[in-house]
């Protein structure tokens, strides 16, 4: 059973903020939409949201950003090697949330990208939730009538560059 959200909780503007622009959302004939997501937004209390609304709506797909993920720089000091994440962390943090959905996914790790648009820039992260929305999109694109199979997603990864830092073995992908 989920927990009931207390005012204390969202005595924060920014979940209240957010809180109400998901709250928006919930209703489909006002607020057509396939995905559900807030990018770079990893706070159970905001991804539980995001997952509740996807379920009372029945026709998203929430897409979540996991806790224990890549940090911005512009939201912590420390050196980017301890900004990195911790797969360990991750897979501990939503499994302790005992989730179970059919309206919602989340992917790992954030995915870092080169800045087209900045000739040398280095390479920007992105969170995981923008990378899964870009492949949803290319694939979404790229169908044609019938092909693939009605509800079959085929995401084009190619797009997407390997993380070096971060390899996930087999047991962290299962």
């Amino acid at each position: 059973k989920k927990k009931k959200i207390t005012f204390d909780e969202l005595n924060n503007y920014t979940h209240y903020s957010l809180y109400k622009a998901i709250d928006a959302a919930r209703d489909p004939e006002v607020v057509p939409a396939n995905l559900l997501l807030a990018p770079g937004i990893n706070q159970p209390i905001i991804t539980d949201k995001l997952i509740s609304t996807a379920e009372s709506r029945r026709d998203v797909l929430a897409i979540l950003d996991l806790e224990h993920d890549y940090t911005q720089s512009a939201e912590s000091t420390a050196n980017q090697s301890s900004r990195l994440g911790s797969v360990t962390s991750a897979i501990s943090s939503i499994k302790s949330r005992n989730l179970n959905s059919s309206f919602a996914c989340a992917f790992y790790p954030a995915v870092q990208i080169t800045d087209n648009l900045n000739v040398g820039s280095p390479r920007v992260w992105i969170p995981s939730s923008v990378a899964a929305l870009g492949a949803f999109a290319s694939s979404q694109a790229r169908q044609t009538c019938g092909l693939p199979p009605l509800g079959l997603i085929v995401a084009d990864w190619a797009v997407l560059e390997a993380v070096e830092d971060q390899e996930l073995s087999k047991q962290d992908k299962d």
